[in-house]
Order: structure tokens, then C-alpha cells, then sequence
């Protein structure tokens, strides 16, 4: 196969000179610019031999062509014979600085020509099979090898402090590869590849890929926030060849101690780099000895946690949950102990790790198992058990055999489904959501109670809600915890437990700790509530003897409808019923009702044009509370109205009439019935006859009559 030439050279008809010499022995490329040789380097450089480069052009000359190509780790191995007159010495003594390997001197000699060509082709492949040993194929950086090799020769000459040894890791790297394709993966890699080169070529120091999508780099000291990394960093995050931004995550050690190998600089980065996976507030991080320190705490950790399980040093324990109106039982949350010499292994220690080594399954199962043992004992002693909430991990979800373990585990324990129930965290529905979505749906079908836990702690909420048909909604306490405004914060918790509520599930809130959140929380409609305020975890045979002293409540309140009222479909915007609604039924509102209060939660383009015109009041934004632009007249009798309807669930009628403070008054019929309630919040559907052409006919008509009577009179 022969071997490819790139010309570059302005003049065509030394252009086509070149080519006639050269043609019979090689393939060849041609560029007319500096600017178009780069560009056909950006594609080709992984096969051409040799590049022939005029130096005089206009625009980019092939001094500065000389210059990008020897800065650009990718280009640089390439041999370059420059084209010169034949007594510019000057020329030729400038070209070697610039890192020309050869030269052609004008006017042409064929044999000339093909004699340098030759030379420069074998010093090519001459210089590619040594560095087939110290470079990677793919970017044609430095090996992991020849990397260290280098960063120790530069560091030890050196004083400590005056480099940073940095790896680079593109997350989620294998999207690329699954959206785009492989090959387009690969020119990603090139692309981070060259950028970081050009920052090496522009600062010093040596970069390699030392495996997969993960490079290094050492670099001085002083350019570790300069403009320049950070122009790298950007430029590197956009590759031409996709349409979007990769993120890429940095991990830096300051290279002060000299006793470390080079592999032990770079595991410092790549902890440092591994301590900000997973968040998306920065993207670089600097070695810290603590970080070393939690390395070996969780490889100490790692190395136990087969003996431990095997050893029972693991526990279930669980934290009751309990009806802040009432004060009643209602449940408990299993958690995770691990009692390791006597002491408690705090979960926030191993739970995270074992989530990421995929040991989570393995103790989960061991939990629920312990948690069918223990309800099956109660039941055995002739006790009724309240429902106990095991955990599920994302993990979990994943695994072939979980339907058949989590089925058989009621099955062997004889057990309902209903006495063990499943917490999926909210997390969890961020990624693979229909493969997830599918597993909650069988068990659901199975009978199981599902639950999403730590809902408002993610950043899928609003769609977990949507997709998954949970009946148990956990509240994280920290939502408002964490909020800079806290009305806000409680202004979107209500509107959540509102929310699910009139979706068909219980709340319960989480994280409780003073009886004023627990209050909050039972102004708001969410009574149910888990947290140290009531109690804090504990072992099963404690929360045993707890059952016994306590008042319980073994059925969470739900949403009760009326039995021709299908809610599911009423809040599909596709369904037949939200078109009757919009389009056929009338001027038609639903609001919901609680403690003296109501709020129109959905209303029809009829009910909207009732208050068209110059009345002053916005009835028909949702949210808005019409009772309060009604006079206490009026507002008695609508609030008798809905007491009516709450007492006989029949359809009730009242009439009022409203005035817009400028004269105009309009009279109003509102037929209302009861749809669902949920503790004390009930949900009614509204219907609007307008009056006022009617009363106003009957008021034009009655003084037509006390005319008529009048004139009768004085005659």
C-alpha cells in the first residue's frame, strides 16, 4: 500500500510538479493554504508519512504551519522537508529551528525529491515503531509508562510545590459512545487529546491517556488557575463532532513529596477527582490527606463487609411512624445498624459505598428477611402487626432474581403483602426510568404498597410523580431545611401534599424533629410524620414493646370518591372526561374546601367567561379563593351550602349575587356536589348558571306590574 504525502504550497505549477515526481511512488494530498494543511491534518495525520511545505505563502507562512504542527502532540511525529531556494541559507537555518527534518531546493530535481522523501518516509516509520512502546495508538499522547517516567525526571529536578500532576476523567463517557457511535467516541477522545496537549505545548510539562476516557497531565505550579487552563478546559468540553457539551471532572495533586512514586501522585488526583463524581456544582478538586484517610477507611470497610453479614454483625432496626393529630401508631421504616466491637457503624459510613460496589443487595436482602421473620413471629404470638416499610435501592431494582426474592420472602413467611412495604427512593427514577418504572409496576400488581421516599431531595419530583403509581409519598424535611426562603419552601410543600393527596396517596413527612414542623405539617394536611420529634430508631424487640403501650391506627386515610367519579382520568389532560369538562358541560369548577377556606383547582372556558368584562374580581385563577370577595351574607350562605353537600353527599344548590363595586351585579346559581375527600380537605365539582338576564327580566317585570297597579289606583 503506498505510503500518503501532504504538499502544501501556493503555486500551482510547483504544486503540479511535485505531484508528477512523486505521484508513481505515493498517494498524494494537497493543500494551497497553511490554514487548509491544518485542516487536512485534522483528518488524515494518522496516515500521512511525510509533509513537503513551501515556506513562503501568503497569510499563513510555513514558519507558523511548522510551529502549530510541532505545538500539537497528534501532528508533531510527522517528518517535514521544507521547500526553499536553493542559496537562502537563512531560510534553512530558521526552518531547522522551527523543526524541519529536510529540505527541497527550488529549481526541482526529481531524484532530489524522491531521495529526501524517501529518507523523511523512513525516519517516519523508524520513529513510529520506537513509539509504539511509550504512545497510546488512539491519541498518540504518552503511555501510562512513559508518563511516569517522565513526570519523574521533571519533578526530581525541580523544588517540591512547583508541579501539579492533574487527571481528567469525561463523565458518563459511555453515552457518547451508545448515542454516537464509537468512532465518534474516539474523535471525542482526540479532541480532549489535542486540547490538552496544546495547553502542555503552551506551558510545559507531559500529558498522557492512562486508560479508557481518563487522561493526566503535569503541568507548573503556577498556571493551576491561570486563564489558560481554564481556556483549555472549555475548549475541551465542546468536540465539534457532537452537538453537545461533555463534562469533564479534575482531580489535582501538588507534587511536594518526592519519597512518592508517580503512580501514588496520580491515585492523590484521581481521589481528588473521585470526591466531586456526582455533583454538579464544580468540577474540580484538589488532594486532601483527608481523602486519603477515607480511602482506606472504605477499603477497611470494603474488606469487612462479607464477614460482617456472614457474622450478624448487621441489624434491623426500624423508626416508628405516627398520626401527629391523633398520636396514634401507624407503621415503621426498616433501616440498616451494623454493630461492629460493640460500637455502631454510623449508615451514612456504609451505605453510600455499598450502593457503589453493588454489596447493597446482599445486606437489603439480609434486612427484609429479618424484618418477615420478626412480623411473622408477631403473628404467631397472636398479635396484629402495623405494617413495616422496607427499603429498596435503586441497585436493587436492577437485579434478575428481586421479584422472585421480594415475592418469595412473602410467600415463605406467609405473610400479606400489604404488612410489608416497599420504599423506592425518589433518586432512583433519574436514569432508567421505564426499566424502573416497569419493576414497581408488577409489584404493585403483585398487591405490594409502594412508597417513594425522599421525595423533593432529587431532581426527577415532578415526573416520579407523573409516572409512578406510588401509593405512599415520603416528604424530605430537609427540602425546607435547606431553602434560603423558607415561606417558600412551605408554600411548594403544601402545594406537594395537596397534590398527591388529590393523586390518591397518603403522606407522611420525614425528618421530623420539633412539634412546631409537626404542626406546620398538620396545617397543611400532612398529619403523618417519622422523626425524633415522636421517636428515633430502634431495635425490633423494643419497637415491639412500644406497639403494646401504643394506640394504632392500621389503615392510612385515603382519597374516598364518589363512585361515579373516575379521579385518574379527570386529571389525564387526554382523557374524554377533561374534554367534557373544557368543552360540553357548562360554566364548571373543581375547588377544594378545608377549614373555612376553599381554592379553585381547575375551572372550564365557561366558568371564565361568567367574569368576563368589567368585573373586578379574578374568579378564575387557580389558586384564588372566591369566598373571600363575597359579603358575609352571601359567604353564609355558600359556606351552608358546602356544609350541605358534605353532610347529605348529594348535590346541593345555593343562589348569590355579587357586585364588582361599579354598578354592575350579576346573580349566580351554584349546584355543587362532593367528589373525594382526604382527611379534612374535601373536593367538590361546581356548576355556574348565570342569573342576571333572568333577574333582571323578573325586576323590569315586577315594575312593569307595580306600574300597572299604580296607574289602576289613581284612576
Amino acid at each position: 500500500m503506498k505510503r500518503k504525502i501532504l504538499l502544501v504550497d501556493d503555486n500551482k505549477i510547483e504544486l503540479e510538479m511535485l505531484t508528477l515526481f512523486l505521484k508513481d511512488e505515493y498517494d498524494i494530498l494537497t493543500a494551497d493554504s497553511g490554514e487548509s494543511a491544518l485542516a487536512v491534518l485534522g483528518k488524515k495525520y494518522l496516515t500521512i508519512s511525510v509533509i513537503v511545505l513551501d515556506i513562503v505563502m501568503p497569510g499563513m507562512d510555513g514558519y507558523e504551519v511548522m510551529e502549530r504542527i510541532k505545538k500539537n502532540s497528534l501532528y508533531a511525529p510527522i517528518p517535514i522537508i521544507v521547500v526553499t531556494a536553493l542559496d537562502d541559507i537563512e531560510a534553512h537555518e530558521k526552518a531547522l529551528e522551527y523543526g524541519a527534518n529536510g529540505f527541497i531546493s527550488k529549481p526541482f530535481s526529481g531524484s532530489m525529491i524522491l531521495h529526501s522523501v524517501r529518507n523523511a518516509v523512513k525516519l517516519r516509520e523508524t520513529s513510529a515503531i520506537a513509539n509504539m512502546y511509550r504512545r497510546d495508538r488512539l491519541t498518540n499522547l504518552y503511555n501510562r509508562e512513559t508518563f511516569f517516567a517522565e513526570v519523574e525526571r521533571t519533578v526530581k529536578r525541580n523544588r517540591p510545590g512547583s508541579y501539579i500532576i492533574s487527571c481528567f476523567d469525561i463523565e458518563n463517557f459511555k453515552v457518547v459512545n451508545d448515542q454516537y457511535g464509537t468512532e465518534v467516541g474516539d474523535n471525542v477522545l482526540r479532541h480532549v487529546a489535542n486540547c490538552i496537549s496544546l495547553f502542555v505545548n503552551r506551558v510545559g510539562g507531559t500529558v498522557c491517556r492512562y486508560t479508557a476516557d481518563k487522561f493526566a497531565m503535569l503541568f507548573p505550579e503556577e498556571y493551576k488557575d491561570s486563564d489558560e487552563i481554564k481556556l483549555f478546559h472549555r475548549d475541551a468540553m465542546t468536540p465539534p463532532c457532537i452537538n453537545r457539551p461533555i463534562r469533564i471532572r479534575i482531580g489535582r495533586y501538588l507534587v511536594s513529596d518526592f519519597s512518592l512514586t508517580p503512580n501514588a501522585m496520580l491515585d492523590r488526583a484521581i481521589l481528588a477527582e473521585g470526591s466531586i463524581k456526582g455533583r454538579y456544582d464544580t468540577y474540580i478538586a484538589d488532594y486532601d490527606d483527608s481523602m486519603r484517610t477515607n480511602m482506606l477507611y472504605e477499603q477497611q470497610i470494603v474488606n469487612e463487609m462479607a464477614g460482617a453479614l456472614r457474622d450478624g454483625q448487621f441489624e434491623a432496626w426500624v423508626q416508628p411512624q405516627y398520626n401527629h393529630a391523633t398520636g396514634a401508631l401507624i407503621g415503621a421504616e426498616a433501616l440498616a445498624r451494623w454493630r461492629r466491637d460493640g460500637e455502631i457503624v454510623p449508615p451514612c459510613d456504609f451505605i453510600p459505598i455499598f450502593e457503589r460496589n453493588g454489596f447493597i443487595y446482599e445486606m437489603d436482602q439480609y434486612i427484609w428477611r429479618q424484618v418477615c421473620i420478626n412480623l411473622r413471629r408477631w403473628l404467631d404470638n397472636g398479635r396484629t402487626p402495623l405494617p413495616i416499610s422496607v427499603n429498596i435501592s435503586r441497585y436493587d431494582l436492577f437485579q434478575e432474581d428481586f421479584l422472585d426474592v421480594i415475592f418469595g420472602l412473602v410467600q415463605e413467611y406467609r405473610l400479606s403483602t400489604d404488612m410489608l412495604r416497599l420504599e423506592v427512593t425518589e433518586s432512583a427514577f433519574a436514569e432508567s426510568t421505564n426499566t424502573i418504572i416497569n419493576v414497581v409496576n408488577k409489584l404493585i400488581k403483585h398487591g405490594f404498597t409502594v412508597e417513594i421516599d425522599d421525595f423533593g431531595s432529587g431532581y426527577s419530583s415532578l415526573n416520579t410523580l407523573k409516572d409512578v403509581p406510588a401509593s405512599i409519598l415520603k416528604l424530605d424535611m430537609g427540602f425546607i431545611e435547606d431553602s434560603s426562603d423558607s415561606n417558600r419552601g412551605g408554600n411548594i410543600l403544601e402545594s406537594v401534599v395537596r397534590m398527591a393527596k388529590w393523586l390518591g396517596m397518603s403522606v407522611i413527612a420525614e425528618g421530623v424533629e420539633t412539634k412546631e414542623q409537626a404542626d406546620y405539617l398538620k396545617s397543611i394536611g400532612c398529619g403523618y410524620i417519622q422523626g425524633y420529634l415522636y421517636a428515633k430508631p430502634m431495635l425490633l424487640d423494643e419497637y415491639a414493646i412500644l406497639c403494646k403501650s401504643s394506640d394504632k391506627e392500621p389503615e392510612l386515610n385515603k382519597l374516598k370518591t364518589v363512585d361515579t367519579w373516575d379521579n385518574d382520568s379527570f386529571w389525564d389532560p387526554k382523557s374524554m372526561e377533561t374534554l367534557i369538562f373544557n368543552s360540553y358541560v357548562g360554566a364548571a369548577c373543581i375547588f377544594e374546601y378545608s377549614n373555612g377556606k376553599s381554592e379553585i383547582l381547575r375551572c372550564n372556558d365557561k366558568y371564565k367567561e361568567i367574569f368576563t368584562g368589567d368585573f373586578a374580581y379574578d374568579f378564575t385563577r387557580t389558586g384564588v379563593d372566591p369566598l373571600i370577595y363575597l359579603d358575609e351574607d352571601n359567604k353564609a350562605i355558600v359556606s351552608a351550602n358546602i356544609q350541605n353537600a358534605i353532610d347529605t353527599k348529594e348535590e346541593s344548590t345555593c343562589d348569590v349575587c355579587l357586585s364588582n363595586g361599579k354598578g354592575r351585579t350579576i346573580y349566580l346559581r351554584s349546584s355543587i356536589r362532593l367528589i373525594a375527600t382526604t382527611a379534612d380537605r374535601y373536593l367538590f365539582y361546581c356548576v355556574l348558571t348565570n342569573m342576571s338576564e333572568m333577574m333582571d327580566a323578573m325586576d323590569k317585570l315586577r315594575a312593569k306590574e307595580e306600574q300597572k297597579r299604580g296607574s289602576k289606583s289613581k284612576s
